[in-house]
């Protein structure tokens, strides 16, 4: 139990476990990279993407917060993280990761912007996204956005099948 400003508060200590095993990582990675070589190219998409990715760390962490409840006080609704797994919930986790193997397994035969297109509507499908015009249109948008982006920003070229 935790007390800020006359209100207590439940700390989720896995959550804030894995957030600073994530922060730890990244930093690790950022200084790794900064001790090979320090020259814009080496650094130009890990420093950003690495600070960024440490300032989603700090912007998640306070949701690791939950206000503690009292027994004299009567909850007026169940809090999600209070309840068990939904049934197909580690299903769906399983079922995601496996989909993220496949997908590194087929960048080098389908190309990055296809295996991509797929990976992210299989995931879509997974997590339950049933229209056909998002299942469609999203994943193609976003690989076409990716490709696109990598290009600028990566010297050397990329396996592609249509782009």
């Amino acid at each position: 139990m935790l007390r800020i400003g006359g209100r207590d508060y439940r700390v989720q200590w896995g959550h804030v476990a894995f957030l600073g095993f994530i922060a730890l990582a990244i930093g690790w990675y950022l200084l790794d990279a900064r001790s090979v070589s320090t020259s814009p190219q080496n650094l130009m998409f890990i420093q950003p993407v690495a600070l960024f990715g440490l300032g989603l760390v700090l912007f998640i962490l306070p949701q690791c917060l939950r206000p503690a409840r009292h027994p004299a006080q009567v909850p007026v609704e169940a809090d999600p993280a209070d309840e068990e797994d939904e049934p197909g919930g580690r299903v769906r986790v399983i079922a995601v990761t496996a989909a993220l193997g496949v997908y590194a397994v087929a960048i080098p035969w389908l190309g990055f912007d296809i295996a991509t297109w797929l990976f992210i509507l299989a995931t879509m499908a997974i997590c339950g996204e049933r229209r056909p015009l998002h299942l469609l249109a999203y994943p193609a948008i976003t690989a076409f956005l990716l490709v696109w982006g990598f290009t600028l920003i990566v010297p050397f070229p990329m396996p592609n099948t249509l782009l």
